[in-house]
């Protein structure tokens, strides 16, 4: 790492951070003395219209919060002390979701002392055509890379004694909630991947509000999955539409 800075923060080159928030960030990290603090981030479409604020999961540890489906891995979030970090290297060899491997690998390598804020520190950018980003349905490849980065992160801490039940639960729920997109696509692949979420954490299901029904508890998750599997490509040519359209989301 060539930085030399105390702290070191990730930003792309089209999102930007609040001066102010961030300052108050850093000084945070050093009052408390904590490895990692991370923060809310805006989501703004071009011309500034703001979206909605994505919070970092209040999860107790860092590998929790990460390894949980609402986790918050957009890079000007963190801000890291530069020797928790210093041997750990950005993986720009990976096509999609660079930001999500860096943050469970971050959080697998050991335990890490972390803190949070609500207060939006930075700003995600959301852009029209062409780029990497597609919204809700980031793509097979991405939801791919998410669900072997989780087991990674998971069988990572597992091998040095502290996968908790907790974190346990978080990364099946990863996972389920991965396979929720990733089915229609691979579903020899995402049938694994439920065996793999099963013997994380028994009884758990895709976070959504459809599995919270009573009826629906009553049936298998891969199984339910598997029959909204239709339904999720016939509502491809909608989500198309929705992602060209300049209107808001989600």
């Amino acid at each position: 790492m060539h930085a030399r800075g105390r702290f070191v923060r990730f930003l792309d080159d089209d999102d930007y951070l609040y001066a102010d928030a961030a300052r108050r960030q850093c000084a945070l990290l050093d009052a408390e003395g904590a490895d990692v603090c991370s923060g809310a981030v805006d989501i703004v479409l071009e011309d500034g219209t703001h979206l909605w604020t994505w919070k970092q999961p209040n999860g107790g540890d860092l590998l929790r919060a990460t390894l949980d489906p609402a986790r918050v891995t957009q890079p000007s979030a963190h801000v890291f002390r530069r020797a928790a970090i210093a041997d750990l290297r950005w993986d720009e060899t990976l096509p999609v979701r660079q930001d999500t491997d860096w943050m469970l690998r971050v959080a697998a390598a050991r335990e890490l002392r972390w803190i949070r804020v609500d207060e939006a520190v930075g700003v995600w950018v959301q852009h029209g055509h062409g780029r990497v980003f597609r919204g809700r349905d980031p793509g097979p490849a991405a939801l791919r890379a998410t669900a072997q980065t989780i087991i990674a992160a998971a069988t990572a801490a597992d091998g040095r004694g502290c996968l908790s039940k907790e974190r346990r639960v978080a990364a099946a729920d990863g996972l389920w909630s991965s396979l929720q997109k990733g089915l229609m696509y691979e579903p020899r692949y995402w049938c694994r991947v439920a065996r793999v979420a099963r013997g994380l954490a028994q009884g758990r299901r895709p976070p959504s509000r459809l599995h919270a029904y009573r009826l629906v508890q009553a049936v298998d998750p891969l199984l339910v999955e598997a029959l909204l599997v239709p339904l999720r490509w016939l509502y491809q040519p909608l989500r198309r539409f929705h992602r060209a359209s300049p209107k808001r989301w989600p």
